[in-house]
């Protein structure tokens, strides 16, 4: 199974023959018109196969099924218009983004259940299946929270997943796989009703290196968990930038001893934990990006000796 990191992919000059030959098979083609880098729909760890086309019940697959933890966190991959959509016994749960490049997306199988027991007792209703404050026909920005993953619909007690389909128009379904395999992956959903106080976080991975801009000295680690001050917490994978200010204090531990450190002790590989500054949740800071976020203590682990 795949990760859902980012990682390039090669579009093949030979698949447009495809598409002027009218094969059928020219449907895994994507739209033009779609952002060649989308948000991926899911945040936290999630896995994914090329399934687009494989043999279901009621015909063959149309989109690519997201599979990640009970109500992990569901963004919109790019900004658009929400339209619900409730009235389907076989999506259960679900939502259409009309994507402001034209592009259309659907949300598949969203949760319905008010425990992680399959209790089917929550309904398609906000805090449950959508967002709190997600309305119909509202719009929304790339990264927003849209809803919550589940297994509504006849997913109904199978594994928690995201069926995401990618539309090139009304009723044409088209592979996601491609744009799926290079979206990026956010930190954390972009949430409107956080308070003027923020949120900030603590990650917790590797280091990865330490780099200087003009606007101070980064530290790149690698996390792998992330809790919110708001009580989320997520299972990531992917690279974070950190800004570090002069006057962070830099702790070393070794065994159960901490003291003052340098970031000389930051070397690769080693295991670190880093808390943030409360940030707005926007798409700069989600994806951590460069300068977005600022660390305001760094624990790292040295070896035993």
């Amino acid at each position: 199974m795949l990760r859902s990191r980012s990682t390039g992919i090669v579009f093949l000059v030979a698949a447009i023959a495809l598409l002027v030959a009218g094969s059928a098979d020219a449907r895994v083609l994507a739209p033009s018109g779609v952002p060649k880098r989308l948000i991926f729909p899911v945040v936290g760890a999630s896995h994914f196969t090329n399934d687009f086309g494989a043999p279901r019940g009621q015909g063959a697959h149309q989109g690519n099924d997201i599979i990640g933890p009970w109500r992990s966190p569901v963004v919109a991959v790019e900004s658009g218009t929400v339209t619900l959509w409730t009235s389907s016994w076989r999506a259960g749960c679900m939502l259409w983004l009309d994507g402001d490049s034209g592009t259309r997306y659907a949300y598949i199988h969203l949760n319905n259940d008010l425990t992680s027991k399959n209790d089917n007792e929550g309904g398609c209703v906000q805090g449950i299946a959508y967002a709190p404050t997600l309305a119909d026909g509202q719009h929304v920005q790339q990264g927003e929270l849209l809803g919550f993953n589940g297994d509504s619909g006849d997913a109904n007690g199978g594994v928690n997943h995201v069926h995401f389909e990618l539309q090139e128009r009304r009723g044409h379904s088209v592979s996601p796989y491609r744009w799926l395999r290079k979206a990026r992956q956010l930190l954390y959903p972009v949430v409107k009703h956080v308070g003027p106080q923020g949120i900030g976080f603590r990650l917790k991975g590797t280091v990865h290196a330490v780099r200087e801009s003009a606007e101070g000295t980064h530290l790149v680690i690698k996390a792998t968990f992330l809790r919110a001050t708001d009580g989320s917490k997520y299972d990531v994978d992917r690279k974070v930038f950190s800004t570090i200010l002069p006057e962070t204090v830099i702790l070393a531990k070794k065994g159960r001893k901490k003291k003052p450190g340098k970031l000389t002790m930051a070397k690769p590989g080693r295991p670190v934990t880093v808390w943030t500054a409360p940030v707005q949740p926007t798409v700069e800071t989600a994806l951590g990006k460069l300068g977005a976020l600022t660390a305001t203590r760094v624990l790292i682990a040295l070896p035993r000796r």
